[in-house]
């Protein structure tokens, strides 16, 4: 009895030896965890990076006015005409309304994803996903040139696929071309 009591106490001295402290473990005797050392070379978790992806859907939200946008059928880009406002507005229950100078309209719009923030002038890959559903608007008819401002920015809203917002300027984009563009209103 004796010797087995001896093997016992002896493979788990060994087991205990094999599963110990390996200078690296956060665990406390009682099997709490510490808290990680700021100063630890090997802390994986560290603070995001400010350059890091972040959802950036909420600096949306407010009015803008659009300065330009792509012509239908990608015929250019073209300035904001007329004197009545041209404009998007996100709303935080996630619903747009909109004004091309001529019409006015709604919808629904989400962003998705993460925001990348851009890596240069040429970085089609930069922004943050955005959807838009069940646009509507009204239909009164337009001189010419704001008639295509109208078909121009409806369609530009409907297309695009992403947003940035670089320099307190928000742009719509699709296939890294920009549908519209416009600063805070």
């Amino acid at each position: 009895m004796l010797l087995r009591l001896v093997f016992a106490i002896a493979a788990m001295a060994l087991l205990a030896t094999a599963c110990g402290d390996d200078g690296g473990s956060d665990a406390e005797p009682d099997g709490a965890t510490s808290a990680p050392d700021d100063n630890d070379s090997n802390n994986d978790n560290n603070d995001a990076d400010a350059n890091e992806p972040t959802d950036r859907g909420d600096e949306l939200l407010g009015s803008w006015n659009i300065a330009t946008f792509q012509l239908a059928g990608g015929l250019g880009e073209a300035d904001a005409v007329g004197d009545e406002p041209v404009t998007i507005e996100f709303l935080d229950d996630g619903t747009l309304n909109y004004s091309t100078g001529c019409n006015t309209g709604s919808g629904e719009w989400e962003a998705r994803g993460v925001y990348r923030p851009s890596e240069g002038d040429d970085d089609i890959f930069a922004g943050q996903g955005i959807t838009f559903g069940g646009l509507s608007s009204t239909e009164i008819a337009c001189d010419d040139e704001r008639a295509d401002q109208d078909l121009a920015i409806g369609g530009g809203i409907r297309a695009a696929e992403t947003f940035t917002i670089e320099d307190g300027t928000l742009t719509l984009i699709r296939d890294g071309n920009v549908m519209l563009s416009g600063t805070r209103g």
